[in-house]
Order: structure tokens, then C-alpha cells, then sequence
């Protein structure tokens, strides 16, 4: 998502936006060099665009966090580091060739893995994840697909869910149900009002809250002094249930 909005930036006056995907076989004739031998096969996806493309001078820059080329109200310079945070965290690897006025392409190579066989519910995935006793939980975050998928894996182990999509809406649900909320999980990087604001009004509100911040970009642990913050714990994006259900149960017990 963040390649392809990024693709749509670079074409102000429209252009072409193709993605596509594609196996490789590891040490085959035209694969990169750079492919890992432990792993055989590779998923490779590519996204291009026909844009203003990158300049050479900034392309050392660019999976930098905070780093941006756009105007303030139209990107945090978060995009290409989350994405490069994400590809890193699956051992795979992201390649770029751009060429000023004709375009650019992100290439991502992602290691081929078995899946479980379809059909086995979550709880069976992951036998050993710790189960919830009913506590509730307030999970915050402005896309939807996150609060959706979070709560479904909450629900499924035993927790009860109320969820918010910013800091304001956050704080309202709070406010009505301080007295029965264990933990709040909390994106930090949020419109209307940001992970660090919201933390440090339900801190104020009820110091004994359990928080746990969680974020796209996978470093920002290494940004945000977890104590100064009064997070107990951070969790990166994207997250498997298991490590939800783990993060969550440390947390609380």
C-alpha cells in the first residue's frame, strides 16, 4: 500500500501504476545475486510507475525514517521505511531503479514458506498462546483492518473488545469505561491525535492502565523512550497472534 501511494504521488499528472508478481528460483540464471541460498524459491513483487522517479542525490535517503521529499501536510517520510521494516522482518530484501522524468520500480523479494493447511482455526495455530479471562481491552488505531483483526484474535482467546480509530474517540470510549479496562493498544502514529498524546491523557486519567504501543514502523521502539512514554510494552506491525496474545498476557500478568 505504501509503495503503491507513493507511486500515485510521483504521477501528479497521471500515468501507470502496474504491479506484479512473480516466482524465482534462488541461483537460477537472472535471479539477484543477492538472494539468500537457504532459501529456494522467492515471491518477487514489483510495483513501477511512469512518475518524476528519484534523484540520484536522495536515493541513499529514501527508507530513512522521517525522511521525505513531500510537503509537510502530504507525508511523515514513514512510507518506504515501514515497508523497508516489513521486507526486513520476513528475511526478504527490496530493490529500486529509478530514472529522473521516466519513472521508478520497487522491487520486493519475499522467501517461499509452507503454509499450515487451510482451515485450522487460530486457536490451533498457535496452541500455546496464553488466553485472556474475560478482561476488556481498548485497541486504537486508524485503520480499520488493524482494530478488525486485533479484535478477532482478542475475541477468539477469551478477551472483550472496544475499539477506537484516533485519540479523540479513544479517550470518549475510555473516559465511559475506565473503571473496567485492563490494557490499551495503541498505534502511534494516528490522525486527529497521535499515540503520544493519547498514552500520556489515559496515563493521567488512570496511572495503573496497562498500555502497549504498536507501530508500522518497525524501529521506532529505538525512537520512543518506552519509560518516558509509559508504555509497557511495544509491538511492531505486523504482528501474528501469537505475539499479540503473549505481548498482551505479559503485560497484564
Amino acid at each position: 500500500m505504501n509503495l503503491c501511494v507513493n507511486a500515485r504521488d510521483a504521477m501528479p499528472e497521471g500515468g501507470d501504476l502496474v504491479i506484479s508478481v512473480k516466482n524465482i528460483k534462488g541461483g537460477d540464471e537472472g535471479s539477484p545475486a543477492f538472494l539468500k541460498p537457504e532459501h529456494s524459491h522467492y515471491t518477487a513483487i514489483e510495483v513501477s510507475d511512469t512518475g518524476t522517479g528519484i534523484p540520484p542525490e536522495v536515493m541513499n535517503n529514501i527508507f530513512d525514517p522521517f525522511f521525505t521529499t513531500k510537503e509537510s501536510d502530504k507525508g511523515t517520510g514513514l512510507g518506504l521505511s515501514t515497508v523497508y521494516g516489513i521486507v526486513k522482518d520476513h528475511e526478504g530484501f527490496i530493490n529500486v531503479e529509478s530514472k529522473v522524468g521516466k519513472g521508478t520500480t520497487f522491487s520486493v523479494y519475499l522467501p517461499v514458506i509452507d503454509s499450515p493447511p487451510a482451515g485450522r482455526k487460530e486457536n490451533e495455530l498457535y496452541p500455546n498462546a496464553p488466553a485472556g479471562n474475560r478482561e476488556l481491552i481498548l485497541i486504537v488505531d486508524d485503520e480499520s483492518t488493524i482494530t478488525d483483526m486485533t479484535k478477532t484474535i482478542l475475541e477468539e482467546y477469551d478477551y472483550k473488545v472496544l475499539v477506537a480509530h484516533n485519540g479523540e474517540e479513544a479517550t470518549k470510549i475510555f473516559l465511559t469505561h475506565k473503571d473496567e479496562i485492563y490494557a490499551a493498544i495503541i498505534d502511534m502514529m494516528m490522525p486527529v491525535m497521535g499515540g503520544k498524546t493519547t498514552i500520556r491523557i489515559l496515563k493521567k486519567e488512570s496511572p495503573s492502565l496497562k498500555i502497549i504501543a504498536m507501530s508500522g514502523y518497525q524501529r521506532e521502539h529505538e525512537l520512543v523512550d518506552l519509560k518516558e512514554a509509559e508504555v509497557d510494552a511495544f509491538l511492531p506491525k505486523p504482528f501474528n497472534a501469537e505475539t499479540l496474545l503473549q505481548t498482551l498476557s505479559d503485560v497484564i500478568h
